[in-house]
């Protein structure tokens, strides 16, 4: 579990930024879960969810196995959330069937201030986490209303089959790591042993995450958001860039970061990789790398050529 723990809280740190009635279900990309949404909401291209890109809306879904649920739900607390920046948390109520809970709370990005409603829900062998995420200045001038948006959790479900929707990258060269994992839809975990693991592996095994952000506004400074990124990295501490350089990879721009740290949680030190790339239609692409810093050198020369073979799927 503690490995999902951390890929989750990786993949939502990538944010840079009315009514439901009786409403068909939208499911959503990569997904098993389907929500009743009102008009002016769409799948998103960049991970699991839908957006309303005229409000600025996101809901975010993360699935798991079903048997997690009770371990998730634990840290569905106010002191847990508050380490993810989620703040004055409040349960809420929601008319729906089976185990579930409802959480209202608010979280401040790079984006702004948002209003956040989180539901966890277990149903049909599947623990899903569903993400609203509101400008909070929507609901100041009455644009939009948190009554609405759950009446769609009320009618969130978990459909039989998932719906596939195609990449929007890939990478031309993996060496000796191996896909274990992917989250939201778009958030990738690789390792070498094949085992699903979180940073804190990187004290003994060489791990890699490939994210996109999880909207498309505008980087205007990319170093600086490469480093925000960077020192946002959970159970990492006392980071320390060593080396920074601008590249490009696939078209796009970019700055690489190597930086030591230490794990929290191991005591251990290790290397953190990072290369961040600029999205042609705003938003980036984030390539993160963990491991000890016993480990053999050339284990950064092994990352760098997988980020280097990083492309763009049209």
């Amino acid at each position: 579990m503690r490995w999902q723990a951390f890929f989750l809280a990786f993949a939502l740190s990538c944010l840079t930024m009315g009514g439901a009635g009786a409403q068909p279900l939208q499911q959503a990309p990569n997904s098993r879960v389907a929500l009743p949404l009102p008009a002016g909401y769409e799948p998103s291209p960049l991970f699991s969810g839908f957006t309303n890109e005229a409000l600025g809306v996101s809901i975010v879904i993360a699935e798991f196995p079903g048997s997690v649920y009770e371990r998730m739900a634990a840290g569905f607390t106010s002191e847990a959330l508050s380490k993810r920046g989620i703040v004055d948390v409040r349960p809420g109520t929601l008319t729906r069937p089976g185990k579930h809970i409802y959480l209202r709370a608010r979280q401040t990005t790079a984006a702004g201030r948002y209003a956040k409603l989180l539901l966890l829900i277990e149903e049909a062998g599947v623990t899903a986490l569903v993400s609203v995420n509101v400008p909070e200045g929507l609901l100041d001038d009455g644009t939009a209303t948190l009554s609405g948006l759950e009446r769609a959790l009320e009618g969130a479900r978990v459909t039989a089959s998932r719906a596939t929707a195609k990449s929007t990258y890939r990478l031309e060269y993996l060496g000796r790591f191996r896909e274990v994992a992917t989250l939201l839809g778009t958030t990738k975990l690789f390792s070498i042993d094949g085992k699903p693991r979180d940073v804190t592996a990187g004290a003994e095994q060489p791990v890699l995450i490939v994210a996109p952000s999880l909207d498309q506004r505008p980087v205007v400074d990319l170093e600086a958001t490469a480093k925000r990124a960077m020192s946002q990295l959970e159970t990492v501490r006392d980071l320390r860039v060593i080396e920074s350089r601008v590249v490009r990879i696939g078209g796009l721009d970019g700055v690489e970061l190597t930086a030591h740290a230490r794990d929290e949680r191991a005591n251990v030190e290790i290397v953190v990789y990072q290369v961040l790339l600029k999205g042609k239609a705003g938003g980036y692409f984030r390539i993160v790398g963990f491991y000890p810093r016993t480990s053999a050198p050339q284990l950064l020369g092994e990352m760098q050529r997988i980020a280097a073979s990083f492309r763009l799927v049209h």
